[in-house]
C-alpha cells in the first residue's frame, strides 16, 4: 500500500513543475524537489530500521543472526549512500549515529554526533549524544560542558534538566576531586536542575520524586517546601503500591522531623508495615527518640562531603523502578555506580554488533528478558529532534 505522504510529495512536485517559469524558478523546483526526494530516501531508511528494531526484538518470531546481519547490513550501506549524496544533512547524521548506538558502536556514533554539531551546534540532541559518550569513557570534565549546553539551547526541555541534575549527583565526588566545582556549587546546581526538570513536566511522578529526594542530598535545604513535594508526592500515588506508598510517607516524615514535628513524624512511621522499608523506619523512630525532635528541629547536617550515596543514610534505597532511566547504565567511572544508557529505543539492547576485519557488521542476540523497555516519556522526547 502506497503511503498518502508520497502522493502528496509527489503532488507538490507537479505543481511545482506547473508553476515554474524561466531559469530562477525552475532552479528553485529542481531544489525543491531535491529536498523532497531526500526526505522520502531517509524516511525509507527509518522505516526500515523501525522493521528491523521491531522484528529483532520479537520473542515470538525471533530471526536467525544470519538474517539480523544481512538486515543491518543494508539498513548500514543504505545511511551510508544516503551521506555521500548528503553529507551535510544533520538529520541523516543524528539518526544514522542514533542507529549505530543502538547497534553498539557509540565511537563511530560519536563521530557522526561531532560532525553534525560542526554543521548545526544549536542542537541540543547532539550535545547530549556526545555528553553520553564522553561519560561512558570517564571523561566527566569534557561531558559536563555538552550537557550544560543542551539544558541552555532547550531550556523548556525538562529531560535534559533531568540528566544534568543527575549527572551532578552520581559523580560528586569525581567532580569535587578534579576542581571542578565545590560542593555547594554542586549541590545547588544539582537540586535546582532536578527542581526545573519536575517544574516543566509537573505531571511527571519520576521527575517530582527526584526533586523531592534532593532535599536530602543538600545541605540546608528549605524543609518548608521539601514537606509539600513529599506530601503532593502522597497524594499522587493513591492507585501506587503499598511499597512505593509508604517510601513516600518515610520521605515526608523525614522533612517533618526536621520541622521539629516528631511526634507526627511517629505517627506517620507507625504506619508503615513494608519489610524493605523496616530497618529504616525503626532508625529514624530512634533518632527522633533520642533527638527529643518533638518540639525543635534535629541538628543540620555537616556541610562536609560524605563518601558513597549520601542520600542512602538519609532513606533507604529507591524502588528499582525509580532510579533514573536515563543515565542508569552507563559504564562505571568507578566501581560503585550502576546506571543506563540514555535514549534507548524499544528493545533494541537485545542486540549486539561488532565490526569483522571485512567491514561488515556481525550480530549477536542476548537475552530478551535481561533488556528493560524504556518509558514512553523518554522515547517521546528523543523522538521529537529526529
Amino acid at each position: 500500500m502506497v503511503r498518502i505522504p508520497y502522493f502528496r510529495s509527489i503532488l507538490c512536485s507537479i505543481l511545482c513543475g506547473f508553476i515554474a517559469v524561466g531559469d530562477s524558478k525552475k532552479k528553485e523546483t529542481y531544489k525543491h524537489e531535491a529536498i523532497t526526494f531526500a526526505a522520502q530516501r531517509l524516511g525509507q531508511i527509518v522505516e526500515r530500521e523501525q522493521l528491523f528494531l521491531k522484528n529483532s526484538s520479537s520473542a515470538n518470531k525471533p530471526l536467525s543472526e544470519q538474517e539480523l546481519t544481512r538486515r543491518a547490513q543494508q539498513i548500514l550501506s543504505a545511511y551510508e549512500s544516503y551521506l555521500e549524496d548528503n553529507p551535510r544533512d544533520v538529520n541523516g547524521l543524528i539518526l544514522y549515529g542514533k542507529f549505530l548506538r543502538r547497534m553498539g558502536q557509540p565511537r563511530h556514533a560519536t563521530g557522526l554526533f561531532l560532525e553534525a554539531d560542526k554543521i548545526d551546534p544549536r542542537l541540543a540532541v547532539v550535545k547530549q549524544n556526545i555528553a553520553n559518550y564522553l561519560v561512558e569513557e570517564g571523561r566527566l570534565a569534557d561531558a559536563l560542558p555538552f550537557l550544560l549546553k543542551a539544558v541552555e539551547l532547550e531550556p523548556k526541555e525538562p529531560v535534559y534538566h533531568h540528566q544534568l541534575g543527575t549527572f551532578l549527583f552520581l559523580f560528586k565526588e569525581d567532580l569535587l576531586s578534579l576542581g571542578i566545582a565545590s560542593v555547594q556549587t554542586n549541590d545547588r546546581s544539582m537540586h535546582e536542575a532536578f527542581r526545573s526538570a519536575s517544574k516543566l513536566a509537573p505531571d511527571n511522578f519520576e521527575y517530582k520524586l527526584r526533586y523531592a529526594q534532593s532535599f536530602f542530598d543538600i545541605s540546608d535545604p528549605d524543609w518548608d517546601k521539601a514537606l509539600g513535594v513529599w506530601q503532593d508526592l502522597r497524594n499522587q500515588a493513591r492507585d501506587r503500591p503499598v511499597s512505593e506508598r509508604e517510601y513516600l510517607a518515610l520521605g515526608e516524615a523525614r522533612a517533618m522531623t526536621q520541622l521539629g514535628r516528631g511526634k507526627e513524624a511517629v505517627t506517620i512511621l507507625k504506619t508503615i508495615t513494608s519489610p524493605s522499608l523496616r530497618a529504616t523506619r525503626e532508625s529514624l523512630i530512634k533518632e527522633i527518640k533520642e533527638s527529643g525532635a518533638t518540639g525543635k528541629p534535629l541538628p543540620k547536617k555537616s556541610t562536609e562531603p560524605k563518601k558513597g550515596d549520601n542520600r542512602n543514610t538519609q532513606l533507604s534505597p529507591l524502588p528499582s523502578k525509580f532510579i533514573d532511566d536515563n543515565l542508569r547504565r552507563l559504564r562505571h567511572v568507578s566501581s560503585r555506580l550502576e546506571e543506563e544508557k540514555l535514549l534507548r529505543d524499544l528493545r533494541a539492547d537485545a542486540i549486539r554488533a561488532d565490526y569483522d576485519n571485512n567491514g561488515q557488521v556481525r550480530l549477536r542476540l542476548t537475552s530478551f528478558t535481561e533488556v528493560e523497555p524504556v518509558p514512553s516519556s523518554i522515547r517521546n522526547s528523543d523522538t521529537q529532534h529526529r
